[in-house]
Order: C-alpha cells, then sequence, then structure tokens
C-alpha cells in the first residue's frame, strides 16, 4: 500500500510504496544515500565491505544481494519512520494523519 508524507515547511510530498522495494534491490546503497538514510547507508557499506574484506572479494557476490533483499524488505518501515521523525505529516495510507 502506498503511504505519502507532506513536508509541512515547504509542502513537499513523498510516497513510500513498492517501488521503493524494487529501487533498492537496483540501487542498494545509492538509493540509501538519495534518501538521505545515512545510518544505513553506512551499515549497508560496512557489511558487504566488511564481508567483501574478510573473503578477499569473491564475497561481494553472495552478501550485496543479501543485504539489498534484506533492506528491500525493510525500507517502507525505516523510510516511514525517517519522515515521522522528521516531523512530515502522513496525508494519505495505513497511518493515522498526525504529525510526530
Amino acid at each position: 500500500m502506498k503511504r505519502e508524507f507532506r513536508n509541512p515547511a515547504n509542502g513537499n510530498t513523498e510516497s513510500v510504496g513498492g517501488m521503493s522495494c524494487l529501487a533498492v534491490i537496483v540501487f542498494g546503497a545509492f538509493y540509501l544515500a538519495y534518501k538521505e538514510l545515512w545510518g544505513h547507508f553506512f551499515i549497508w557499506l560496512l557489511l558487504v565491505g566488511g564481508f567483501s574484506f574478510l573473503t578477499g572479494g569473491p564475497g561481494l557476490l553472495i552478501v550485496s544481494p543479501v543485504v539489498s533483499l534484506g533492506y528491500a524488505i525493510g525500507i517502507n518501515g525505516i523510510l516511514t519512520n525517517s519522515y515521522l521523525r522528521k516531523g512530515w505529516i502522513e496525508v494519505s495510507g495505513g497511518g493515522r494523519g498526525r504529525a510526530v
């Protein structure tokens, strides 16, 4: 289900839905950086880079899709929490439409 959030400061709206899952699978850490989820960006890099370093490189082929899939499963909740923590208001979807 698609959820939309509005920035009360400038009226900008962003949506969270199925395309977010696809985007994080295709673009990985770049999508996390684009959405300004810097903590998750560095976690992604640490997991993928660390495992790749430990295995000498071939681990990258295994862990990168696994980490991307894990983020694809949780990205809707991560984005929702991020917008609500920033003070955005949910204007449609499953929320209560209140500012947090």
